[in-house]
């Protein structure tokens, strides 16, 4: 209906199957270029840019490289040597470097919820808190550990010497996607979506300060056991948080420890439920 320029896929490794038919449904209709993107392009880039119907690859972050590509189609440049992005043109597979991590995230303007209808997709979320309008925010980028299972470990090693891999947006930024959450959307419960929110204690302190002198809608976020303590609990409870997800992954302690490196004891995990549920 609006004839696009250019379509865009971002895949998991699992949602992929469906980027190749989906794409391979897009060609059969349009000469449109489809560039796809996400940590399944990212770990497996020679797969992705195999595929007939797939044109470019984003590697990595892709807000500049996604910026850089529109702006060059619209205005007729060459899209060739755009870093972060493989280009196919003629038969040649144009394989750019990789791009420094973006350092402030704070640059980044919020998503543009609008696209995607989302008053109506925050109805279809209420299952994650019942009957509520569930808003979601991640408050940075990248995690520390090294969980087998997971892709970190592959991403630090894609952005080695390319700048700090764990990054977080200020307090103050957060909040103001707060307030537009619940001013132009009315979200009245939050989830925090970072894989490890209490990761930085002065982060938590100061976001607990601030976040019920601005707002009373209560949130929920995920905790890597480690990074809790009573203190911490406590200033989450007083914030406002009525939920902490904590990564167990197994009770057999030999099996975390030693094939998911996650190494927790089954005494730290007892202990720190343990405050949680008291406070």
């Amino acid at each position: 209906r609006f004839a696009p320029d250019l379509i865009g896929f971002s895949a998991t490794t699992n949602q992929y199957p469906y980027v190749e038919q989906y794409a391979g449904w897009v060609k059969e209709r349009f000469d449109v270029p489809i560039v796809c993107g996400g940590i399944h392009p990212t770990m497996s880039p020679e797969e992705v840019i195999a595929d007939k119907h797939i044109d470019m690859v984003c590697i990595g972050e892709g807000e500049y490289p996604l910026l850089e590509l529109a702006d060059g189609l619209e205005n007729g440049k060459n899209i060739c040597g755009i870093k972060n992005l493989w280009v196919k043109e003629a038969g040649t597979v144009h394989r750019n470097e990789m791009r420094p991590l973006i350092a402030n995230l704070d640059e980044l303007p919020f998503p543009d919820r609008d696209l995607f209808r989302y008053g109506d997709m925050l109805e279809k979320f209420s299952s994650r808190a019942e009957g509520k309008k569930v808003g979601e925010i991640m408050t940075g980028r990248g995690c520390p550990f090294h969980c087998t299972y997971c892709c970190n470990h592959a991403l630090r090693e894609l952005y080695h010497d390319l700048g700090s891999y764990v990054r977080r947006r200020s307090v103050e930024n957060v909040l103001d996607e707060v307030a537009q959450l619940i001013e132009k959307y009315g979200v009245d419960w939050l989830i925090f979506d970072d894989d490890t929110f209490t990761l930085h204690p002065q982060w938590i302190a100061e976001f607990c300060r601030q976040y019920p002198t601005r707002f009373s809608v209560p949130f929920q976020c995920n905790a890597f056991p480690s990074t809790l303590n009573p203190e911490i609990v406590r200033k989450l409870r007083d914030a406002g948080c009525v939920r902490v997800a904590v990564g167990i992954e197994t009770g057999n302690e030999w099996l975390r420890k030693e094939v998911l490196k996650r190494p927790l004891s089954d005494e730290q995990i007892k202990s720190v439920l343990a405050f949680i549920k008291q406070s």
